[in-house]
Formats: C-alpha cells, structure tokens, sequence
C-alpha cells in the first residue's frame, strides 16, 4: 500500500496513464490484475461436483442465510454507519452506501480461498449475489439513498439513477470473463492430463499467481488513487472510519453467531462473503451519475482501498489463530454422516433408474409379444376362415359327385377330372380298352395331387362294374370318412391291383 501511495503521489502522470484506456468501469492496469487474481481461484472450483454440494440440506441452509446476511444486515449496517459517521458529508455518505450495496461477486473467491474456506460453496454463493445484484442494485439505491433518509428528515437526492447495463457488464466482465477461462481450463486439462496432473501438478504453481495478481492490483490501486489520498487526507480518513467498522463488523457477525452450528469452511465462506464488496461497481455508478471528481466516486473509490487491506489481513490471521491446516482439494464441507446420506440418496436414485428401466424394457417386450400375438392369431383366424371356405366347397364337390354316381342316369365316361380330349367313353363290351384308359389315368394320377374322391370317381365312370366293396377296406374308409384326402400312390396301386385282379 505504501509503495503504490508513493508512486501515485510522486509520479504524478500515473493517474492519467491509468485512466487513459477503461475497461468497462475501471482502467485497464487494474482490470487485469482483477482478472489475473480471480482465474487461478476459479480454475480450482470442483464444478463436477456442484451437483452434489446442491444436494446437501445444510448448503441451502447457508444459501437462505447468506442471502438474508448479504441483502438484509449488509445494507442496513453500511447505511447507518454512514450517518452515525458522515452526517455532516452527505456526498461522501452517498459514496459510502453506493459501495455497501454492491455485494461482492470476484474478490471474495480470493479471500476465501487464502483462508482456506469452501471454494466450491463460495463460488454458488457469487453466482447467487451476480443475479440478485442484476435486479436489485438499483431499486436498493433508490431505497437506502433516497427513501430511508427521508423518514428522518433528511432531504432525499432525486438525481441518483442506476440503469441494468453497468450492473450487468460488471458481472459479465469480472465474473464472467474468469468463471468462463477456469470451467475452459479445468475442464480441458482434466480431460487431456487427467485428474490427479491437474489437482497436484498444475494448481499449486498456478495458484501462487492469484497472489502476484492481488499485490500487484492493490499496488496499482493505491498508486492511481495516491495523490487523491494525500491531497484529500481529511476526507479518506473520515469516509475511511465507516468502511473500516462495515468490515470488521460484516466479517465477525456470522462468524460468532454461526460457529456454534456449521464447520468453519462454511462459518468462514459466509464471513467473507458478508464482509466483501463489488467496489468495481460502486465506482461505475457513483462516476456514471455524480462525474469522475465528485465526493460520491472518491469515497466509492476508498472503498477497496480499506476493504483490500482489511480482509487481507482477516484471511491470513485468522486461520491461524483458530489453528486451521490447509486442506487440499477438499470437498465442500459436510461431515461423514451427511456424506454417506448423499451416497445411499445416490445409491437408491440409481437403483431406481436401473428398475425403472428394467420395468419399461420389460414392458416393451410385453407389449411386442402381445402385439405378435395379436398378428399371428389374426394370421390363423384367415388361414382357419379360407380353410373353412374350401371345406364347404369341397363338401359340395362331394355330395354333387355322391348324387352323380348313385343316380339312375349316371353313365361310364361321363364323369373324370383327367383333362383328356381322347378319353374313351367306356362300354362294358369294350373292357379290355377302358382298362387301358383307365391304368393310364391311375398312372397319371400319381403324383399329381389329386384328391382320394376324384380318382375314385374317374375310376368308376371308367369301370361302371366294379362295386365299392371290392375295393380294399383302406380305400373304402378314405372314401367314406376322408373324400377330400389327397391320393397317395399306395392308394393308386391299390387300385391298380383291384382292376387288375376282380374287374376283367
């Protein structure tokens, strides 16, 4: 701090240097250190695993907590120590409460992880006040800068004005610009060096450069801010006395009050989180509505001045006097018993995914065997149903050829399904011919799939004097109970035999 204050103060062209190029609300030379400190810290988060921390009953506790701590205690405490200190200074005072409500959303990832907090809760909490800050900034400087001070007579500024814009491009340059590099980098030297590289090869030289970034950016703070301090001594120590007491204040309320109940990764996380401010912020809109030389930006611009230095020293003793080890690559703070919860939670989710699943595939299977079924019956029923159709008609064909050949006029010839054009109509004079026509036609028949019946009754118009009891018995049954059977060739030479043997 000393060594910035000197340069500011005897360099005197470095606050013009300084402020020649912005980048978004603040110069360029401190922008990169904001960014070079905060990408190491966000390269350590265990985002893999934010699931899990979210899964925890006692985070969400933390959450509701914080919130409360953040959006309730915080700008209530800044605002009165504004008055109870600055009520003679109301431009310095504004100053003051500009920066109170600019909950932290960078810096605090540095100072918890230099006290050894919850990196991983931390970096939930951040993304929680990056929201609320989006929608309440302005609203909460309408409220604590003109509303509150007109319940106790004080004459309200009707020119404060806080516009989205400069609320979301601070949380998109300082948090998103190194939220986005560390889930880049984790993710991707995870994936190509593997886990164990990552975690104890490459983030213990990696992290030490978060350090370099928080010195050199205190050192160019109070080296642009250096002749401001000296020239306005009076000022930067009476607007000094309420940042000082916000502080102190912020850090220990949680601290003593949530010891007694949560471990000192989270307690510590929520003192941190409660103490620390969005300065980058504060000073955007206090230089947007009041311009670069009010008293509004100068005392905005204090503001980290006495927050860097402070928590600085917070983070480092501390832990110390609490007798804290480091504890690497630890997870987000639950005991054993919480954390073998987690794991039977996991363990039942699992297994009722793996039955559900069971039980839809099963269902599946179910459904296509049904719907198979469904087919194959519907298969059978029309094979059943053309089957029924040929019956009746092979039914009909036999009872035609029954009548035909049990009629009076039935005569030799005039029935045979054997498409000849020569067949000889037979005479019981010319035997010896319709014996040759009809061995010829048995002959034919074999083979041909032709039915029991109508081989029968080409035989009898063939051989009107043959009887049926001639025939043999197994020809006889076929022709009474199974007329529609098709003919075999041992039935053809039965046949054969019969003609030969009892006919002529």
């Amino acid at each position: 701090m000393i060594i910035g204050v000197v340069i500011g103060y005897y360099a005197p062209h470095v606050q013009e240097s300084f402020e020649t190029v912005q980048f978004g609300s603040v110069s360029v030379p401190i922008a990169i250190g904001l960014l070079l400190m905060m990408y190491p810290v966000l390269c350590k988060i265990q985002y893999e695993k934010i699931h899990i921390i979210l899964s925890n009953r006692q985070i969400w506790t933390q959450i509701a907590i914080s919130i409360f701590i953040n959006w309730v205690i915080g700008p209530i405490v800044m605002t009165a120590l504004a008055w109870a200190c600055l009520h003679d200074l109301p431009e310095l005072r504004t100053g003051v409460v500009m920066v109170g409500l600019a909950r932290c959303i960078a810096m605090v990832l540095i100072w918890v992880d230099l006290a050894e907090g919850d990196s991983d809760y931390c970096a939930i909490l951040v993304a929680i006040n990056a929201i609320l800050q989006i929608a309440l900034y302005s609203p909460y400087a309408i409220l604590f800068i003109n509303i509150v001070p007109s319940w106790f007579g004080a004459v309200p500024d009707n020119s404060i004005h806080v516009d989205i814009w400069p609320v979301a491009q601070s949380v998109l340059i300082y948090l998103g610009i190194p939220l986005v590099a560390g889930i880049i980098t984790r993710f991707g030297l995870r994936s190509l060096k593997g886990a164990e590289w990552y975690d104890k090869k490459f983030l213990p030289p990696f992290g030490s450069l978060a350090l370099l970034g928080l010195l050199y950016t205190i050192i160019v703070m109070f080296a642009n801010q250096g002749h401001e301090i000296i020239d306005n001594i009076r000022s930067v120590c009476r607007t000094a006395v309420p940042l000082l007491c916000y502080f102190v204040i912020m850090f220990f309320i949680p601290l003593f009050i949530l010891r007694f109940f949560f471990s000192y990764r989270l307690v510590v996380t929520q003192s941190f989180t409660a103490s620390s401010n969005n300065f980058e912020l504060a000073i955007a809109v206090a230089i947007g509505t009041y311009g670069i030389h009010s008293e509004q930006a100068l005392a905005a611009t204090i503001g980290p001045l006495i927050e860097v230095p402070v928590l600085v020293v917070l983070s480092y003793i501390y832990p110390k006097r609490v007798g804290r080890k480091p504890l690497k690559c630890e997870m987000a703070a639950v005991d054993q018993t919480t954390k073998k919860r987690l794991q039977n939670r996991t363990a039942q989710k699992n297994y009722r995914e793996r039955k559900n699943n069971l039980i839809q595939t099963l269902q599946d299977r179910i459904r296509e065997l049904e719907e198979s079924k469904d087919a194959q019956k519907n298969q059978l029923l029309s094979e059943i149903s053309t089957l029924k159709r040929e019956n009746e008609l092979l039914k009909e064909d036999l009872r035609l050829l029954k009548e035909e050949i049990h009629s009076d006029s039935f005569q030799p010839g005039h029935y045979h399904t054997v498409k000849d054009n020569n067949v000889l109509q037979c005479a019981p004079e010319n035997k010896e011919m319709c014996k040759t026509k009809v061995l010829n036609m048995l002959s034919q028949s074999k083979g041909a799939y032709r039915r029991i019946i109508q081989v029968h009754a080409d035989v009898m118009s063939y051989c009107p004097g043959l009887k049926a009891e001639q025939l043999p018995y197994t020809l006889q049954r076929k022709i009474e109970y199974e007329p529609s059977a098709i003919a075999s060739e041992e039935d053809i030479d039965n046949y054969i035999h019969c003609i030969n043997d009892t006919y002529l």
